[in-house]
């Protein structure tokens, strides 16, 4: 009888983690069916973004479900936090509000990110520090009082991001705002497709940009002289597998744990 159980248990583990990859998968996005989701809600939207660095799966997506009034910089920020793989750049202090300089992300998957190459608002090399997957330049010893994102005229501290890339040749990572092209915002509609179109017409900062539910949102790094790139097809990013292995596994365990105490 005890051997009976230990092979339904180790069918159960195998059975529960069979299904946990089966839930997080890796594929193109034809709509919101193949999206992973992060976070809670009854809405849904999902967030595009495209390195357009030659590299495989340079054009990623999202889903991000959330109640309430919530903004596109809410969404990114709370990616950035909740997927270890995700990393963001920012400047919180502009007169609108979020104002994105770099994004990157862990490819190989390996737990290591760095940048390099990277410069403070004044100019000078420096390595941005994430925390919870996000580098605020507005925190950082060289901000100044003259934001770099709000047109400063300090030749200074036009930042040369030409020359920074992703530690690890494997991952993505691309910032810009004077030179080297920019990160392009731009909406795809409210549709549960994919969509054919983005439209990158800059009217509000992310900050004043309201999430609707069904709504498609990019970020897309242009050339490096600011000819626009928009999101091409996307694969869905998928969350730590470790994660859900764990998770799968600590459940199954419980479960067993109860089952062992009501027939002791």
């Amino acid at each position: 009888m005890k051997l009976n159980r230990f092979k339904y248990a180790a069918f159960a583990v195998f059975a529960a983690l069979s299904q946990l990859t089966s839930v997080a998968h890796s594929q193109t996005v034809t709509g919101f069916s193949d999206l992973n989701y992060w976070g809670t809600g009854s809405n849904h939207s999902a967030l595009v973004i495209s390195w357009n660095d030659g590299k495989s799966n340079s054009t990623m997506a999202w889903g991000f479900s959330w109640n309430g009034s919530t903004t596109v910089a809410d969404m990114l920020l709370a990616l950035a936090s909740a997927d270890p793989r995700l990393f963001v750049r920012i400047d919180s202090a502009t007169s609108l509000g979020t104002a994105v300089f770099g994004i990157g992300y862990d490819a190989n998957g390996n737990g290591i990110f760095s940048v390099t190459g990277a410069h403070d608002t004044n100019g000078n090399l420096t390595t941005p520090v994430f925390t919870a997957g996000i580098s605020d330049m507005n925190t950082d010893a060289g901000h100044t009082e003259a934001p770099y994102f709000d047109n400063n005229p300090d030749p200074n501290a036009q930042v040369a991001s030409a020359n920074t890339a992703p530690g690890e040749v494997a991952d993505h990572y691309a910032e810009g705002w004077w030179d080297n092209g920019f990160w392009e915002f731009s909406r795809g509609g409210t549709t549960t497709s994919y969509p054919g179109s983005w439209d990158s017409t800059f009217v509000n900062g992310i900050s004043q940009t309201t999430l609707l539910d069904n709504g498609w949102y990019a970020f897309s790094i242009t050339t490096p002289d600011y000819v626009s790139q928009p999101p091409g097809a996307a694969i869905a990013a998928v969350p730590e597998p470790s994660t859900l292995a764990m998770v799968g596994i600590g459940s199954i365990a419980f479960g067993l744990f109860l089952r062992h105490r009501r027939h002791a």
